[in-house]
């Protein structure tokens, strides 16, 4: 029996009242108070704004590769989902005759960096089945250009609130300042789908950032399976508990698995873990656990129990059932199911009971010990502006060179971009060129040309980005590649070659029509840095002050097109 409080406290009373003169004994085992974690702020945006405009804070329309499709996709006062009351939502009406899924887009009051959670407040009964989960997608978007996109159980994680609602996100791996929510399946439990508002909300608000687990090096010894009661000495014994070592190690996609109900027969299977660490009172004590029917309904969770241990394997507290018991949807169709303790705890042990055609196989990947962020009343403070969200990276064979252009979202502190080249896409990345950034701005708009290109000789060449902040803090790009053949490039020859370091190299151009159209002759190492350019005047390049090593002559015509390249080897004296 609790409840949260406002004003501070020392001493509890409970009183207990007899119902029509029916005496009664009740047993007060003890009075607490622990954190309730209640988050009277957190960082993020919502999708509300005094006066919403359509097409500017929400739309309903379904685009398909930048064409509009349909202009309304069925949903009711689409408005509602960006406005300042978030009591009020927009509905998805049912999709039977409509050609469009129903499609609702708003955008948020700002932008939010990356990893934070993407999602909606819905509400609807019956919305955490996951049949119905599989009808949802989810994507993102920044300054308009599309970011992530999520779609059903595999993805999407739900979290139960208060009045009815549900919270729909995904933890976002890109920036975003808009989101879209989009019905693509026929399931009719999406009719009638009330959808209050659309958030981007800091990863605290939602998990504990330093949960206690039971991550153990080695599961072994970490556990004790139990059936009916009654210890299982033989843990080899797989019609208990199979591999039960796997709730208890660090790798937290392994599991264990519990069989309950063998020849239908009820029957109660326990399985009792170790932390790697000490859960404190106020902590929700919890497993994450897969069944074969997804998430649990009330019926299913009737049948779980929950209980907490101490190092003396003393039982401290106990918790059965949906009244009880919460759960929540996680990725890959997991599910968790917690309760709130008021003593510290070392274990935590799940025991089902049920008959073998409901709950005959429960997967356990393991136990934690955490706190639970109560953060829906929570006032929500904009995060501050974004640092540099690069939003397109594009490379492109332009004759024999490789034209670059790049677009940012957003910068901030932002000194200079790097452009990185390789030939291989993940090793040996050296520097190629320098493009000076924009400090702190809204984003714009950055080229490069490199014209060295040709000298690197192959086919296929990888570029990546190497933004540096003021402070010097470095941020790399995805990795593009551009594939180019230079087929106008005119072959040349190199005389002697190799050369010693008192050579004076002759180059020559097979098509000697256009010798009279060079203007320089550069050398560049094998990084591609530019070591000396001569004017091509007398297509000669004194290789004096070059140490011994490979290198590129690259010849160049007025305009600074790329005649021919050859590879030059200097040895020693």
């Amino acid at each position: 029996m609790e409840f949260v409080t406002e004003k501070q406290f020392n001493r509890i009373e409970i009183e207990a009242r007899s119902l029509l003169s029916v005496g009664y004994d009740l047993r007060v085992y003890y009075a607490y108070g622990v954190d309730a974690n209640i988050q009277e702020t957190v960082r993020g945006v919502l999708s509300r704004f005094p006066t919403p405009i359509e097409n500017t804070h929400y739309s309903t329309r379904v685009v398909d590769n930048g064409v509009t499709v349909c202009l309304n996709s069925n949903v009711d006062f689409p408005d509602r989902a960006a406005d300042t009351d978030l009591t009020n939502f927009a509905t998805f009406r049912t999709i039977a005759g409509v050609s469009c899924p129903n499609t609702l887009r708003v955008k948020l009051e700002a932008a939010v960096p990356r990893e934070f959670y993407a999602g909606f407040v819905v509400g609807l009964q019956g919305l955490a089945d996951v049949n119905a989960l599989k009808g949802m997608q989810i994507r993102t978007f920044l300054n308009g250009e599309p970011r992530e996109t999520v779609t059903g159980v595999d993805l999407v994680q739900v979290n139960v609130l208060p009045g009815g609602k549900y919270r729909v996100s995904f933890p976002a791996s890109r920036a975003f300042d808009e989101l879209q929510l989009t019905r693509s399946g026929l399931l009719t439990v999406l009719d009638n789908l009330n959808v209050y508002y659309g958030f981007g909300i800091e990863p605290s608000a939602f998990r504990d950032q330093n949960p206690i687990r039971s991550d153990f090096a080695s599961g072994a010894n970490k556990f004790s399976a139990y059936r009916d009661g009654l210890l299982q000495v033989d843990l080899n014994d797989t019609t208990v508990v199979a591999n039960g070592e796997r709730a208890a190690d660090t790798d937290l996609t392994n599991f264990a698995v519990m069989r309950s109900g063998l020849l239908s027969v009820l029957s109660r299977t326990a399985l009792r873990i170790d932390l790697n660490g000490s859960g404190q009172a106020g902590n929700a004590a919890g497993a994450v656990i897969r069944q074969g029917t997804g998430l649990l309904n009330t019926a299913l969770l009737d049948a779980v129990t929950l209980r907490t241990y101490n190092d003396a394997g003393q039982l401290l507290e106990t918790a059965t059932g949906s009244k009880l018991l919460t759960q929540a949807l996680l990725t890959n169709g997991k599910v968790e199911v917690y309760f709130n303790t008021t003593q510290d705890f070392t274990k935590v042990e799940l025991e089902v009971s049920a008959p073998a055609f409901l709950l005959a196989r429960t997967l356990v990947y393991y136990v934690y010990a955490e706190d639970k962020p109560q953060s829906d009343q929570a006032t929500i403070v904009a995060p501050g502006p974004l640092p540099v969200e690069l939003v397109a990276f594009t490379a492109q064979a332009a004759g024999s060179a490789v034209q670059l252009a790049w677009r940012t979202a957003s910068e901030r502190n932002n000194q200079y971009f790097e452009i990185e080249r390789a030939q291989n896409s993940t090793t040996g990345f050296v520097a190629v060129g320098r493009v000076e950034g924009s400090g702190t701005s809204n984003g714009r708009s950055y080229t490069f040309r490199d014209e060295t290109a040709a000298a690197t000789q192959a086919t296929t060449l990888y570029y990546r980005l190497r933004q540096v902040d003021v402070d010097g803090t470095p941020e790399y790009s995805p990795v593009v590649a551009v594939s180019w053949k230079n087929t106008q490039q005119t072959a040349i020859t190199l005389y002697p070659n190799p050369a010693t370091q008192s050579s004076t190299v002759r180059v020559n151009l097979t098509n000697n029509s256009e010798a009279t159209t060079a203007a320089t002759l550069s050398v560049y190492d094998m990084r591609g840095v530019l070591l000396r350019q001569v004017p091509a005047d007398k297509m000669a390049l004194p290789s004096q002050d070059l140490p011994a090593g490979i290198y590129h002559v690259v010849v160049a015509g007025a305009q600074g097109q790329v005649l021919g390249s050859q590879r030059l080897v200097v040895t020693g004296p």
